[in-house]
């Protein structure tokens, strides 16, 4: 029973920064891979769309559907690829390898039956589409190479690999291993910011190596630096900017900025600018817009209110109470009179108000002691002056008379009117 599916080809490697892979040909020539719109990957043989496909080198360049950048193509390292049987219409006179498993395997020249073809080693045992005479020529060398004692492979001599990195492909090419065959290359290509387009930068065996003649080595060559150009991310929301930017394969740094004309969370600008060519691998930073953090607050009015309601709305404000006096008024006692800075003023975050307190109308003043009095009544003497003599004098005034009396008076006075 003839197989469904046939193998096309292995993926070997990424190629580039954009998800796109490279394809060894199991066929006798890399554009039969080409025509294909849909292939089978390994043996479940789940299919995958083919968006893109071209020849470079001898390999299949293949952009696959779902394949969008060089993590999700390195998944897809060592795939085998098929294709259905269905899609391929062969020429008449051309058959596929695998249909050719169990036939005979004749001399060409005397018809002698050589064999029964059980294995295939040439590009794989996949399918090849190819005449008839050349699929029977191919079997017999098969058939040759596995069953002869004097099998040619047995005779090749031992190697040191050489080194092949910093090489141009014409200078490896040109060298004696490559030149003489002794050294079959498979040449591979990446981006590689170190070594110049064009130069070998791996090798696969690693030079010093001994090996078979004909032992096939890979080597990878620069395609110099990867270019790409920074796009234009204005208003993009940041999580989409950044995978925008981590697909073309540059590093992201993200810095916030304040720009009220772009909504928080999104993309104002970046740097480089959009429409720069910057090296992949490259630090491009993202500036995303974030609320503008206010710096200064208004002093509101505290006049009126006690000490601790005037501290609650002061922290509400992110502000701060600062000295506390008190003073006279005919204000409430413990109510506030006055502040600085005022009310309505522009302060600083963290601006400590200070407030003068009422400390209730002002008392009245005591009343004065007496003061102590060491002189009486006229004249000279007081009482005491009286009583044993002394002056005295007295006015009267009626009309325009007036009298007045000097010296004696007092006890004696009062003794001889007694006696008399």
């Amino acid at each position: 029973m003839k197989q469904q599916f046939l193998e096309v080809g292995k993926i070997t490697n990424v190629h580039g920064l954009m998800g796109e892979v490279r394809v060894q040909p199991w066929a006798d020539s890399p554009d039969f891979l080409c025509q294909f719109k849909t292939l089978y990957v390994d043996k479940t043989h789940w299919p995958i769309q083919v968006e893109r496909a071209r020849v470079h080198k001898n390999m299949v360049i293949l952009k696959l559907q779902g394949v969008t950048d060089v993590n999700s193509a390195l998944a897809m390292r060592n795939a085998v690829l098929y294709i259905d049987r269905k899609d391929v219409q062969l020429p008449e006179g051309s058959f596929f390898l695998a249909d050719l498993m169990g036939m005979e395997v004749r001399d060409a020249v005397s018809g002698a039956v050589l064999g029964i073809e059980k294995h295939m080693d040439i590009f794989g045992v996949g399918l090849l589409g190819i005449t008839t005479a050349f699929a029977l020529a191919c079997a017999a060398l098969c058939w040759t190479i596995l069953n002869d004692s004097s099998n040619i492979m047995t005779d090749r001599a031992d190697i040191v690999l050489g080194d092949f990195s910093g090489m141009t492909q014409d200078e490896v090419n040109a060298s004696e291993q490559v030149a003489s065959g002794q050294v079959v290359v498979n040449w591979e290509e990446e981006y590689n910011n170190d070594y110049a387009a064009g130069h070998v930068y791996k090798q696969s065996p690693v030079a010093g190596r001994t090996v078979r003649e004909g032992q096939s080595v890979t080597l990878t060559v620069s395609l110099g630096i990867h270019y790409v150009t920074v796009p234009d991310l204005t208003n993009y929301v940041q999580a989409d900017g950044e995978q925008q930017l981590k697909d073309l394969g540059v590093s992201v740094l993200v810095t916030q900025a304040v720009d009220e004309s772009v909504a928080a969370g999104s993309i104002i600008r970046t740097d480089p600018a959009a429409g720069s060519q910057v090296a992949a691998g490259t630090t491009v930073v993202i500036y995303v817009s974030r609320p503008q953090v206010a710096t200064t607050t208004k002093v509101p009015s505290l006049i009126g209110m006690s000490v601790e309601d005037a501290r609650t709305l002061l922290v509400q404000r992110k502000l701060g109470l600062g000295s506390q006096t008190e003073q006279y008024s005919d204000q409430p006692v413990g109510s506030i009179i006055s502040q600085n800075p005022g009310e309505g003023a522009s302060a600083k975050l963290n601006t400590r108000v200070s407030v003068v307190v009422s400390a209730g109308p002002e008392p009245a003043p005591e009343p004065e002691a007496p003061s102590e009095s060491t002189a009486s009544s006229d004249g000279s003497g007081g009482w005491l002056g009286g009583l044993f003599g002394g002056s005295s004098s007295s006015s009267e005034s009626t009309g325009a008379s007036s009298s007045s009396s000097t010296g004696g008076g007092g006890l004696s006075d009062w003794w001889t009117s007694w006696l008399g």
